[in-house]
């Protein structure tokens, strides 16, 4: 605790100190992107995010590509105030400024968004599972409200991954890894630049039995776009995307076996063959045309995905079909900065539950019903620097969403909804030096409800359609990023009173049956994000020394609630610290050690009755780049083999919970060492 005070000290001090005089600040002539190599395109992304007044982040490929990188946790863990932990295998928890805290499965209160499409269903719901990290060239993170610019409206923001093309890549590039838990992954890229058009492809092929008992999982995943420019100042490019998934689930557990055993599974998981497959095919488009002052960008796509998921309580079988687009118009004049923009997405699925049958097959049916999302989003941002040290930031969401539950079985229980809202958002940005920015913003978010909290015909007395309401928060933050020296470093400091704030919590964990949601009258969300890069030491032999830490304070909490008081909301720790350091050596072989630390643990329930154990984890890689453009690595994690929770599914009340019901706690990964070899023909 003392020394985590003491980052925050420190790094809070890096981001008020001032440096030289600023230069003059001067808004780019707006050009379309894409068309150059990797590094400019990266490059120019971590200058359009110093256009944002509040915490962002951009991480290029080069930050994971050296590892066993399979989720969040390993692409954006040093991102502060990103709580990316995994369950199992590909599953991971994500939670940003309180976001998904309501959600113990699955993904929600973030929009996701690849190569400018969102992953997202029409309803805001999704999977972690659609994105393959292999074919990440960088990633940009867009935390709460500052993420309008991509349609986002949500507590969480928008995380966007962008894809190679064969303009930013390299012609061949092929990769394997191996490892622990019989874990295979193979990957192939090719990319072609012919006369008039660009082609890439991308195949991954993966299997891993797992750590835990029940957790074997493989996946095909396919990925390509065709590129045909329209002059000199656009292009229209064309995505497919086509996912295989098979994965087994070993369960939550109870906090004593979690710590105890945390290999084992539930009897009922191995029963019924607990599973998700994932089928799904994603086409799009994204244009970028030069329309005079600026540059107009339309999307569109089409989503098909189908769900198989046996349980304890059920088989779910879902099919979909979503489809969607949008429109933004980006300009610059003078001082002033213009971004407008419209998104559509709507979806129609058929949910279907049957009762268990060991995971054989299908038994009676019990829930026949059809989902129908639409989505509608307008948006504004306008930036003025009035003078060459200050811009001024403001916007304006209007969001419709509209929801169509039909239940099949029992007409009765068919019911519709409407959510209107509106999310203005005024920020600033004070340049006391060309290399530092001082920023403020304050924001209003608007998240409705996915069909995950509204159809709650799962649940043992089943409501079926649960009417509710749209969540609602203003965010403040204060902060600074910037250089000082060789020093880089960010701090973020908000707050956020939230209204009707969606949180679920599990009924009957160890049956499986998945969590209730409710609306949480009032609570409030604050938090400190800090990050800082430094080089430690050089030598003239060719050693170097650098080191970067990120750490997220949460506090979140309910404010004077009829059942809780003012107590903790449960799902994520307190502190959570992770420091990496960079040894590189004359002879090209790199050394990261890293730690990973929340010392306070997790509370388990909103009445805070149990929590979970602080830890700390010891990772190591090591990496080094051979002749003929081959790089290997060896990447070691949890090497000390400690026992811990990384994740919990939130109960009501710890304390009233049958022995039986108390498993809602993952078992952090233990010991797993991972190489990998990669091969760029020509680098």
């Amino acid at each position: 605790m003392k020394s985590c005070s003491v980052v925050c000290a420190w790094t809070l001090a890096l981001g008020c100190a001032n440096a030289a005089a600023a230069d003059a600040v001067v808004l780019d002539e707006i050009t379309v992107t894409g068309q150059s190599p990797e590094a400019e395109v990266v490059r120019d992304a971590r200058e359009q995010i110093e256009r944002v007044p509040g915490g962002v982040a951009v991480v290029g490929r080069e930050a994971f590509e050296d590892q066993y990188a399979l989720t969040f946790r390993d692409t954006l863990g040093l991102v502060p105030g990103v709580f990316a932990q995994p369950r199992f295998a590909e599953e991971v928890r994500l939670v940003i400024r309180g976001s998904g805290l309501g959600r113990n499965i699955h993904l929600g209160g973030v929009t996701l968004l690849q190569d400018g499409v969102p992953i997202n269903l029409a309803d805001g719901s999704g999977d972690f599972q659609e994105i393959d990290p292999a074919v990440i060239r960088h990633l940009e993170v867009y935390k709460g409200a500052n993420g309008l610019v991509h349609g986002a409206s949500s507590l969480g923001g928008a995380i966007v991954i962008n894809t190679p093309t064969a303009l930013t890549t390299e012609p061949y590039r092929f990769s394997f890894d191996s490892g622990s838990f019989e874990t295979r992954r193979g990957n192939a890229q090719i990319a072609h630049k012919g006369q008039g058009y660009d082609v890439f492809a991308s195949v991954t092929a993966a299997r891993a039995e797992g750590w835990r008992d029940n957790a074997f999982g493989r996946s095909t995943r396919w990925a390509g776009n065709l590129g045909i420019p329209l002059g000199p100042r656009g292009e229209t490019r064309f995505y497919l995307a086509r996912n295989d998934i098979r994965q087994r689930l070993p369960g939550s557990q109870t906090r004593e076996d979690a710590l105890s055993n945390p290999r084992g599974t539930s009897d009922a998981n191995m029963a019924n063959r607990a599973a998700r497959d994932i089928d799904s095919t994603r086409i799009s488009n994204r244009t970028i045309l030069a329309v005079g002052p600026g540059v107009v960008t339309v999307t569109g796509y089409f989503f098909d995905k189908a769900l198989f998921h046996p349980l304890s309580f059920g088989i779910i079988d879902q099919d979909g079909e979503f489809y969607g687009g949008g429109a933004a118009y980006v300009a610059t004049a003078g001082a002033h900065r213009v971004t407008l923009g419209v998104n559509l997405r709507a979806g129609d699925n058929d949910a279907r539950i049957f009762a268990p049958l060991s995971g054989a097959g299908f038994a009676d049916q019990r829930s026949d019903n059809r989902e129908q999302a639409r989505h509608l989003s307008v948006y504004g941002q306008h930036e003025w620097t009035f003078d060459p040290a200050w811009t001024v930031i403001s916007g304006v969401q209007v969001i419709r969403d509209e929801r169509d539950f039909e239940n099949r079985l029992n007409a009765e229980q068919s019911a519709e909804k409407t959510y209107d809202g509106v999310s203005p958002k005024l920020g600033l940005i004070f340049r006391p030096a060309a290399s530092q920015q001082l920023f403020a913003n304050i924001s209003r978010s608007f998240e409705p409800p996915t069909f995950f909290e509204l159809n709650q015909t799962n649940q043992p007395d089943n409501p079926g359609f649960v009417p509710l309401k749209a969540q609602k928060a203003w965010t403040l933050e204060l902060g600074s990023r910037g250089t000082l020296g060789a020093h880089a470093y960010e701090v973020s400091v908000y707050r956020a009173a939230v209204d009707d704030q969606l949180l679920g919590f599990s009924v009957d964990p160890a049956a499986g049956v998945p969590a209730a949601t409710f609306n949480a009258k009032a609570t409030t969300l604050q938090g400190i994000e800090a990050g800082l890069t430094s080089p430690l030491w050089a030598h003239p032999s060719g050693y170097t020394l650098a080191h970067q830490i990120a750490w997220t304070f949460n506090d979140f909490r309910f404010d004077d609630d009829r059942f809780y008081g003012d107590n903790r909301l449960a799902g994520v720790p307190k502190h959570l610290l992770i420091s990496e350091l960079t040894l590189t050596t004359p002879v090209g072989i790199t050394l990261r050690p890293q730690v990973e630390w929340s010392p306070s643990g997790m509370w388990a329930d909103f009445a805070n009755t149990e929590k979970t154990p602080g830890y700390a984890v010891l990772n190591l890689s090591l990496s080094t780049d051979l002749a003929g453009g081959i790089s290997v690595y060896v990447d070691g994690r949890n090497l000390l083999d400690r026992r811990y929770i990384s994740s919990v599914s939130a109960s009501a009340d710890f304390s009233a919970l049958a022995p039986a019901q108390r498993a809602s706690f993952w078992p952090g990964e233990g010991r797993g060492i991972f190489m990998g070899v990669r091969w760029v023909p020509g680098a």
